[in-house]
């Protein structure tokens, strides 16, 4: 769902991934006093091992997918382990990375992988900028590090036959989904009809903060957790049955950190109580909607929203 008070979009949250880029592209080289080669990175950063290293090394053009963990003084930011994902890094050579450097852009991520191998955990240090400190988040850090554990590693021709495979999956999940909305449309007018003429009373549980939904089908999944990110479809709608957006038109369903403020309150507050696998309609009054303002010319003010949704 597209809309917020201010027409924001209910997309992901982009904040932990913006810190990430911003350490990535705002860091300049600091060379190591260290003496052992291998625990230095082409263009200087020094890293700490953790373990004595042990599998394979990926060779320049592969891929290498690591977990990285980003620490500010100390205190972990972010990581591509909250996010549930591995961070697939192309693996280049010691003169390409220099060349990095030399254009004002380092990269301490690829730098650092560069010498690690399959297994490795370690920590590299990020020397804080000037250019940094203007952003009042790093005003006054002492320490940036990164907490990188190498998991595995893929030839550039294995990783793109899979990307095309998962290009094609999601093609046709996308062109089942544009297919549904047809469907979900009628369904979701039924629903309002319903809704509106008091039919739905008995099936309908209200919260304390005036959110109502009611499950259609319960599925057999993981309950929803909030800071996680989770995958939806859904369609919207005022309570006449008239749409203002949906998921299933654009053949994408939309992920969002549960919990996070990045979605209306009714949606983080309603997607908290399903789980994976539920289809529940939500009932969402203005206030943990839109409010007075609305949203657009498709979401008066006031409004009184329905959400039809599919916990993925």
């Amino acid at each position: 769902m597209k809309y917020s008070r201010e027409k924001k979009h209910l997309g992901p949250n982009n904040r932990s991934m913006r810190l990430l880029s911003f350490l990535l592209l705002f860091t300049v080289v600091a060379f190591s006093s260290c003496s052992e080669q291998n625990n230095v990175t082409p263009n200087g950063y020094e890293v700490i091992r953790h373990n004595t290293p042990s599998g394979d090394k990926p060779a320049v053009g592969d891929y290498a997918f690591a977990h990285i963990y980003a620490f500010v003084d100390g205190v972990l930011e972010t990581s591509t382990r909250q996010q549930n994902r591995l961070m697939p890094v192309l693996i280049y050579t010691n003169e390409e990375l220099v060349k990095m450097k030399e254009s004002g852009k380092p990269n301490p991520v690829y730098d650092a992988i560069s010498v690690m191998n399959v297994g490795d955990s370690i920590t590299v240090n990020l020397p804080v900028t000037e250019e940094m400190r203007q952003n009042p988040k790093f005003a006054n850090t002492k320490n940036l590090h990164y907490d990188i554990v190498l998991v595995e590693f893929k030839t550039a021709e294995a990783y793109n036959a899979e990307q095309a495979e998962a290009k094609k999956e999601q093609q046709e999940l996308a062109n089942a989904s544009k297919a549904r909305e047809s469907e979900v449309a009628a369904k979701v007018t039924e629903i309002a009809a319903q809704y509106t003429s008091g039919q739905l009373k008995s099936k309908i549980t209200s919260t304390d903060s005036g959110l109502k939904y009611m499950v259609l089908t319960e599925g057999d999944g993981p309950a929803t957790k909030v800071g996680q990110k989770v995958s939806v479809n859904y369609y919207g709608a005022l309570t006449n049955g008239k749409s203002f957006d949906n998921s299933y038109k654009r053949g994408q369903a939309f992920q969002f950190p549960l919990g996070a403020g990045r979605v209306i309150k009714g949606w983080d507050e309603g997607v908290a109580l399903l789980k994976s696998g539920d289809l529940a309609v939500l009932f969402v009054p203005s206030e943990l909607g839109y409010g007075k303002a609305g949203a657009g010319a498709n979401i008066p003010g006031d409004s009184e929203l329905i959400f039809y949704i599919e916990v993925l």
